[in-house]
């Protein structure tokens, strides 16, 4: 993952930057890694909301919700998963 960031950046290219931030998210989603997930997905929604790149600020919103019920703030996570989806 740290090589596609690194490629993403260097191209200069803000949709190969969020497609990898987006995938770091997912990979620490699925190692249940709730910190590290949130901390991702909030740089993916940053990107995406400032290039306007829907599907990825989506994404980006879901996990962030994922990671905060992981965390402890189980109806602050669901509600921004909720709010991913109506993206």
């Amino acid at each position: 993952m740290q090589e596609a960031l690194s490629l993403a950046r260097e191209l200069s290219h803000p949709f190969s930057l969020s497609f990898a931030l987006d995938n770091t998210a997912w990979l620490h989603l699925y190692r249940r890694e709730g910190r590290r997930c949130q901390e991702w997905a909030e740089a993916d929604m940053t990107l995406a909301s400032e290039q306007g790149f829907a599907f990825f600020l989506a994404l980006g919103t879901i996990m962030h919700g994922w990671a905060l019920a992981e965390q402890g703030q189980g109806e602050e996570g669901i509600g921004q998963m909720r709010q991913g989806l109506g993206l």
